[in-house]
């Protein structure tokens, strides 16, 4: 389903109608997700363990659905549209980590301004989205836990989209299923993740959408998101360890 077309999730596109947005309870904050019940992030971190080796350890694609589109692309906001970003709707794709490792960069082409109208955009003390990263659980991103979370970039554009990362080099995942979910920092900001623009279209991924009232996924729609990801030493035995 492409997102144009998507009834899970509102598209934006600039000069359509943006989706009315909702003050919700409690702002989101860098490591914790604004909607009713989500704890705050605790994450375990193993940095000893992800520095052990002191060898190279090469970074490896986790997960890319750029399509033809390089980090280094720029699109016009004109004519691009994609998966809406708002206080009641935090979306991204799944990925599958078969090993333990730390991601090195976690990146999307995202627009974080809530409104452009006759070609100016009215978007002041925008904040810079925030992917948080969320087990699966039933297939569907987690509602209540944000496992850990780190802000993007700001190329502080609201005329482009752009390719924007974060990292999380210091918190180590477990092998498993997340699911790596866009958020706004603040509850009146708002905008998109890139799906499609003139002559270009990312690759078809589901995505996961976290809601005030749960969490769904959209089986097949398009995102554009990079993740890198850099191999760790196994968890230490704590009983080797005494």
């Amino acid at each position: 389903m492409d997102s144009t077309n998507s009834a899970a999730t509102p598209t934006h596109r600039p000069g359509q109608a943006k989706p009315k947005i909702r003050m919700t309870a409690a702002l989101l904050l860098a490591i914790a997700s604004a909607l009713p019940g989500v704890n705050q992030a605790q994450t375990v971190t193993d940095v000893a363990s992800a520095q052990s080796n002191t060898g190279y350890v090469p970074e490896f694609t986790v997960l890319n659905t750029l399509g033809t589109a390089t980090p280094r692309t720029t699109f016009s906001v004109f004519g691009s549209g994609g998966y809406a970003v708002f206080s009641d709707a935090f979306v991204g794709p799944p990925f599958t980590l078969k090993r333990r490792a730390v991601l090195t960069q976690v990146g999307a082409f995202v627009n974080n301004c809530a409104s452009i109208v006759a070609g100016v955009p009215y978007c002041p003390n925008t904040l810079p989205f925030v992917f948080q990263i969320r087990r699966s659980v039933n297939g569907a991103p987690d509602p209540t836990f944000v496992v850990a979370a780190a802000p993007l970039t700001n190329d502080r554009d609201p005329l482009t989209v752009s390719f924007e990362t974060a990292s999380l080099g210091n918190v180590v995942l477990e092998p498993g299923r997340y699911f790596a979910i866009i958020a706004p920092q603040q509850a009146i900001d708002s905008g998109f993740v890139l799906a499609n623009s003139i002559g270009y279209a990312a690759r078809i991924t589901p995505v996961g959408i976290v809601s005030p009232t749960g969490s769904t996924v959209d089986p097949a729609n398009r995102t554009a998101v990079r993740i890198l990801a850099r191999a760790v030493g196994p968890k230490p035995n704590a009983a080797a360890a005494q």
